[in-house]
């Protein structure tokens, strides 16, 4: 499952982002306020040196999304987060207005929302793959923030200049995590699957987290 990082005091360490990446690879996302105050993100970073690259000086706060694809296929469009507009624009980057979904979780059935959303708004399904968060977001667009307290999941949207969750989300040394950060760095049941993995600095990184 999906792994959310809200950076309002540090941003993450070399540690964390390799431990996400181990359970998380199907790509990543950033998001932060540009300097007047829009919604700026790229997304689609697909290997562990895409994200550090990218992953400089970013202003605080920022948000980052490690993607597990429960729902639709690998890509780097079903990557977060989703502008939530007309068309739930799955842009690579940019810089919008429009409010920032990142989700966590699963959405059942998320072909009849959009199905429905579509008859409900009187348009076509806009082009493009779809899961269930990019259907979340363009939900968002048409029936407001309202909704990511009615549908299943965690959530965070950045929107003028605020960032607001919901679902149950923790703070662990400045950062606020959804739950599944925790159950994939604690969890004793997963040192020998993460060993196994072989990922080069793995012990060490063991050790930091504080693996029993």
């Amino acid at each position: 499952m999906c792994v959310i990082a809200i950076c309002e005091e540090r941003e993450l360490t070399e540690f964390e982002i390799r431990r996400k990446w181990i359970v998380n690879d199907d790509g990543a996302g950033i998001a932060w306020f540009s300097p007047s105050g829009e919604n700026q993100y790229i997304k689609g970073l697909m290997t562990p040196q895409d994200f550090e690259r990218e992953y400089k000086d970013i202003p605080f706060p920022h948000i980052v999304h490690f993607r597990s694809a429960t729902s639709g296929g690998i890509s780097k469009a079903l990557t977060h987060p989703f502008v939530c507009d007309r068309g739930a624009t799955i842009k690579l980057e940019g810089i919008t207005k429009h409010p920032l979904l990142f989700h966590n979780g699963v959405l059942s059935n998320w072909e009849n929302y959009l199905i429905s959303a579509c008859i409900a708004s009187g348009q076509k399904i806009p082009k493009g793959e779809w899961s269930d968060s990019r259907t979340v977001a363009f939900l968002v667009y048409y029936l407001g923030k309202r909704t990511l307290s009615l549908v299943s999941g965690k959530f965070v949207l950045m929107s003028n200049r605020n960032v607001t969750y919901w679902g149950d989300f923790q703070k662990e040394d400045g950062i606020i995590f959804s739950s599944g950060y925790t159950y994939y760095t604690k969890n004793s049941a997963y040192k020998d699957y993460f060993n196994a993995l072989g990922v080069p600095g793995l012990e060490a990184i063991n050790d930091e987290l504080g693996f029993y």
